[in-house]
């Protein structure tokens, strides 16, 4: 399911877009579902009869005494602190005394006046009055990590922060550029290598909510998808509470939110994300499925501060981040000076300069893109998946089994080459456990079967053959003859037998 840009930012801040998520006033269930966009007009503030009413993951860190902070100027944050679109964090502004509360800014533009948003934050004033005051406070009021670098300085940097930048620097398509990005992205990691004790125990990840302007050629690890009859396209090894908030078959959480319609949730699409510490430099990459809850089970695995709403399902599939890491050999060689424009009015005049230009036109005669030659070293997985196919043309079935002897759980994905306009299975396998499914070869298409499996990492595999010629052969050789029938064949090229085992691995 695509869905609008909250529903990841809901995700990433609070590890749920609804259906699993709990009332910090009772602890109940809420039951509800987020698709769309809504909340998020202006910098964020609004009245507390509105907004999301399940707890964030700021709320479990201030709760459990982890000191955590949200960097942004409220004269344009770009509508991205979702924590702010909560009912109780609301509340909480609204109790703040006038001259404290912030104040909602209906345009989010970083050259408007500074004061626009009310007081700026102060920790000796504001803290006392809200524990989340650093949250929802006008902490970054100029936008370009003053106070972040200020906080590094003075060694009062917290253990969680979020930076939220401004508008024109956050990489969106429309106000941004990726030069903006990248330039925000270079102040932030000049301000944590100023400090070599701060950057010798920092994490700084770098998430994308969404794919504007990215293509994902990679189906996403979803549930299996109903058909129509409401049976699954596929199967599980989970328990069936465990995948049941993975279906949008909760009520909306507001009146402008969808129906439900029993489709799942995602994981959607991939985004990049970058992780950048002494312990993953070298240019490493990772392969693992991750999604916007891996940074919340990353924060888990640090400070041991569970966050309850996010599903088995996303524990199950979804790694925490720390195959990306090596903890055990950081990397401390001197950082390198890299060239190329390095100051904001640099990077605002290749922006215009770009922008400026005379538009492409498309050629006449489109044609595939190269793909990027080269090489990088990549993490260790915890994948080690089988897939296997076996023929019995007796009853007209081939039976695809899939099989788990790896440390995270794994969604195979059934494409039936000979009915495209078939919902695709997904079998979801978790480690130390099997599936099979079953194709009617024989009642389909006269015994010819063409399936393609897909998996993480590159996990690929076919199986095709014609069970009405396996069964002539089968014929043949009673009545005395030696030729050996082709089952089924493999793109790997391997030549499989009744039993169909692919070779490649």
């Amino acid at each position: 399911m695509h869905t609008g840009t909250i529903a990841n930012r809901l995700f990433y801040w609070s590890g749920t877009n609804g259906p699993n998520g709990i009332s910090p006033a009772d602890g109940s269930r809420v039951k509800v579902a987020a698709l769309n966009n809504q909340f998020n007009g202006g910098n964020d503030i609004g009245p507390s009869s509105q907004g999301w009413t399940w707890t964030t993951y700021a709320d479990r860190l201030q709760q459990a005494g982890v000191g955590w902070k949200v960097y942004q100027s409220l004269i344009d944050n770009f509508g991205c602190n979702e924590m702010m679109s909560f009912r109780h964090w609301r509340a909480a502004i609204e109790q703040m005394p006038a001259a404290r509360r912030p104040a909602y800014v209906a345009s989010t533009d970083i050259t408007q006046p500074v004061t626009a948003a009310g007081a700026f934050y102060d920790p000796a004033i504001d803290d006392p009055l809200s524990p989340l005051a650093k949250g929802f406070g006008n902490t970054m009021p100029y936008g370009f990590l003053e106070t972040f670098r200020d906080d590094i300085r003075n060694g009062k940097l917290p253990e969680v922060s979020w930076i939220i930048p401004p508008s024109v620097y956050s990489e969106h398509p429309g106000p941004s550029s990726p030069a903006q990005g990248a330039w925000y992205v270079q102040a932030v990691l000049d301000a944590l290598t100023a400090n070599p004790d701060v950057w010798s125990k920092t994490v700084l990840l770098i998430n994308y909510d969404e794919n504007d302007g990215f293509f994902d050629h990679m189906p996403s690890p979803a549930v299996p998808s109903r058909n129509a009859d409401g049976s699954l396209a596929g199967g599980h090894t989970l328990a069936a509470a465990d995948v049941a908030v993975e279906y949008h078959d909760f009520a909306p959480a507001t009146p402008s939110q969808p129906a439900a319609d029993g489709r799942p949730y995602g994981p959607g699409p991939r985004v990049p994300m970058w992780v950048v510490s002494p312990w993953s430099r070298g240019g490493w990459v990772n392969s693992q499925v991750f999604d916007h809850t891996s940074t919340l089970l990353f924060l888990e695995k640090r400070f041991g501060v569970v966050e309850p709403q996010i599903s088995a399902y996303r524990r199950a599939v979804c790694g925490d981040l720390t195959s990306a890491f090596n903890f055990r050999a950081p990397n401390h060689e001197p950082l390198p000076t890299l060239a190329g424009r390095t100051t904001k009015s640099q990077v605002d005049a290749l922006s215009a300069a770009q922008q400026a230009a005379p538009k492409i036109t498309p050629p006449a005669a489109p044609s595939l893109p190269a793909q990027a030659i080269g090489v990088r070293p990549s993490r260790a997985l915890p994948y080690e998946l089988h897939a296997s196919a076996q023929a019995d043309a007796g009853n007209g079935i081939v039976t695809l089994k899939f099989s788990n002897t790896g440390r995270a759980a794994a969604v195979f994905h059934v494409y039936d080459k000979l009915h495209l306009d078939r919902v695709p299975r997904r079998y979801v396998v978790e480690p130390g456990k099997a599936l099979h499914g079953d194709w009617a070869a024989r009642a389909d298409d006269g015994g010819k079967y063409d399936l393609w499996v897909l998996g993480p990492n590159g996990f690929h595999r076919r199986f095709t053959g014609d069970l009405a010629r396996l069964a002539g052969a089968r014929r043949i050789r009673r009545s005395g003859s030696a030729t050996r029938a082709q089952a089924a064949t493999c793109i790997c090229g391997c030549a499989t037998t009744a039993a169909a085992r692919c070779a490649s691995r």
